[in-house]
């Protein structure tokens, strides 16, 4: 029965040891800590009731809003009409990709290999099928054309990027 009294107490005293460790390191740590935090003492964040604020007493900076890069949004509809593998219509207006070289929708092209493949109409396809993703963004780079050049990202990646066998078709 001793022997079980003695362990109990060399078991307290070791938690009592590490709780008093534990409690002494954080009292050091929190008094070198140079962060300055939000505390029942700090001004008041949050309110339950409208509160006038006087900028001028503010000494917050004042960032401008970020503007959106890509602020045409298409949205596959009807609206949406490919003409050719860098050009389509959308909403009544022409846009054409910018770096893209238009391959004619009904072009034949020979393979390496001596294989013909409609790569017109491949190419046609292929830009077809990346603006009807949901999530099409462009930019117009030239603005004065008849035929709006625009850079556009699909799903955030370039859709020229996404399209590379059109460069190589021909």
């Amino acid at each position: 029965m001793l022997a079980l009294l003695d362990l109990l107490a060399r078991l307290a005293a070791a938690i009592l040891l590490v709780t008093a460790g534990i409690a002494l390191s954080s009292g050091w740590a929190q008094e070198t800590s140079s962060n300055r935090r939000l505390d029942i003492r700090s001004e008041v964040v949050w309110t339950q009731v409208p509160v006038r604020i006087d900028r001028s007493a503010q000494t917050y900076e004042r960032i401008a809003p970020a503007t959106d890069p890509y602020p045409l949004k298409l949205q596959a509809t009807r609206r949406l009409h490919v003409i050719d593998n860098s050009t389509f219509r959308y909403d009544g207006s022409d846009f054409r990709l910018a770096g893209v070289t238009p391959v004619e929708r009904g072009r034949i092209c020979v393979t390496g290999e001596g294989l013909r493949q409609a790569c017109g109409l491949k190419a046609f396809k292929a830009l077809d099928n990346a603006l009807r993703s949901p999530h099409v963004e462009c930019r117009v780079v030239m603005p004065e054309a008849a035929t709006r050049e625009v850079e556009c990202v699909v799903d955030g990646s370039d859709l020229r990027n996404l399209l590379p066998q059109l460069e190589a078709a021909g």
